[in-house]
């Protein structure tokens, strides 16, 4: 490609560009917005750039296409001086930042004790730059519209990765092992692997639920959502994930039983039924399903069934973790150090990443990182938990909803850390950031309310009030 050619491409995606940061600047908001929308556009800039899988920069791997986004946006919000927003003012709100500073800093210290060098450090950037993440979506969703807006950017993002991973879902059944929205014969959509394909389906899920079987939500809305989790569960099972599949089924049956369960009994008791009849069809042409659907089933040859043989390395990860532990026990070995060290330090051992987030972070940053980790994140439950109860209180049908979405993506994240490395998605601190700015929200605002249109929420006017004895 000339030069000429070079400089045209620069300057059609320049201009666009250059005005988007432009509205972006005077309105910081909007970034935020598009930042929700795009998240199921997380390539890498590794990628972006021609580098093969796993290789290129180590910085470059962390970074991406987002995230230049999200830091114009904070930037701009310090700009125009938006208003402090519930997690400054909240005692709980300040705790979990609290907490996810004090994180990092007990991060940094066992890196320079350990001497890790900078791949440790790189790590350790990642999760500042997710705490500032955090206090940037906490900073500018102030109001019960600006979060009813949010709630419809991530709508948009449902929308987005549920066609592009039924894209690749279509592309898998057609015999494509490799290429563009798949990755050895497994979905990945937009994005970089297929575990962030689980994690993120298992957010929007239940927000897809509350709009589907909310009764005062237009029937058009209702259908559409029906689609979307029925395509999301399609993917989730196309890339290939026997966790992600059984997650993914907990949480809409935990949605379904949460809002109405004898309609949720009477559903559950005719879905496993069809799920029955498909089985026995699957397994019956099970030679003939592709492989990523065959492994989210376990129809993979010779398959016995057990831990060892079904995910290689994960069966003896418990006695290797507690001799990492045990040697490296109040700072750990540092941050995404854990498996670099198990040759050194277990006999026989093998390089291997630790798949449980939670015993992970115990061991990259021993007891005095994993206890202010745990305590976020029990923290972040505690509230999600009192803004159902507070929502059941006030009565409110659209708060009621959001709440037991917000609950069930939250338990689905948890859980999902318990097989898969989950606390460095940026979708998982978005809703903690929900979680930390829903409920003041919700509780200080006024007569408004979190409606149920739309596919997730949309913005509910306040009535005015008639004074008594006017016309």
């Amino acid at each position: 490609m000339d030069s000429f050619a070079l400089l045209s491409l620069a300057v059609i995606a320049g201009i666009p560009a250059l005005y988007l940061a432009a509205r972006i600047w005077h309105q910081p908001f909007l970034g935020l917005w598009l930042w929700v929308a795009l998240l199921p556009a997380s390539v890498r800039a590794t990628s972006l750039m021609g580098y093969p899988a796993g290789q290129g920069p180590a910085l470059l791997q962390k970074l991406t296409l987002n995230d230049p986004l999200l830091l114009l946006t904070g930037l701009a919000s310090i700009s125009v001086g938006s208003g402090v927003s519930g997690i400054l003012r909240g005692r709980q709100g300040r705790r979990i930042v609290a907490l996810f500073g004090g994180f990092c800093g007990v991060g940094l210290l066992s890196a320079l004790l350990n001497d890790t060098g900078g791949k440790c450090l790189i790590d350790l950037a990642t999760y500042s730059w997710l705490c500032l993440s955090l206090v940037i979506i906490c900073r500018l969703v102030d109001t019960r519209m600006r979060a009813q807006q949010i709630l419809a950017a991530l709508g948009w993002a449902a929308v987005i990765s549920c066609a592009a991973s039924a894209a690749g879902t279509f592309f898998v059944l057609s015999g494509t092992v490799d290429g563009w929205l798949i990755a050895g014969g497994r979905v990945t959509g937009l994005f970089e692997e297929p575990q962030q394909v689980q994690s993120f389906m298992m957010v929007v899920t239940p927000f897809l639920c509350a709009t589907a079987l909310g009764t005062g939500t237009q029937i058009h809305w209702r259908l559409g959502a029906g689609v979307l989790i029925f395509l999301a569960f399609l993917s989730v099972v196309s890339s290939g994930t026997r966790a992600g599949t059984i997650l993914m089924g907990l949480s809409i049956c935990l949605m379904v039983m949460m809002t109405s369960p004898r309609a949720g009994a009477v559903w559950i008791g005719i879905l496993v039924l069809i799920a029955g009849a498909a089985w026995q069809l699957v397994v019956h042409h099970g030679s003939e399903v592709p492989f990523g659907i065959r492994r989210a089933l376990s129809l993979v040859e010779a398959a016995s069934y057990e831990l060892r043989d079904l995910s290689h390395g994960r069966a003896d990860q418990l006695e290797v973790w507690g001799t990492v532990f045990a040697k490296h026990a109040l700072l750990g070995v540092g941050l995404d150090q854990f498996r670099d060290n198990v040759p050194e330090l277990v006999l026989g051992g093998k390089a291997q990443e630790m798949h449980n987030s939670y015993l992970a972070v115990l061991a990259e940053t021993g007891l005095a990182g994993g206890l202010l980790m745990l305590g976020l994140l029990g923290t972040a439950l505690t509230r999600s938990i009192s803004f159902l109860c507070g929502a059941w209180r006030r009565g409110s049908p659209g708060e009621l909803d959001i709440a037991r979405a917000l609950l069930v993506a939250y338990i689905g994240l948890l859980l999902y850390g318990m097989v898969q490395q989950g606390l460095r998605q940026r979708h998982f601190w978005l809703v903690i950031a929900l979680i930390v700015c829903l409920p003041r929200i919700c509780a200080n605002s006024g007569p408004g309310r979190l409606a149920r249109t739309g596919y997730l929420a949309t913005s509910s006017p306040p009535r005015r009030r008639v004074r008594q004895g006017a016309s």
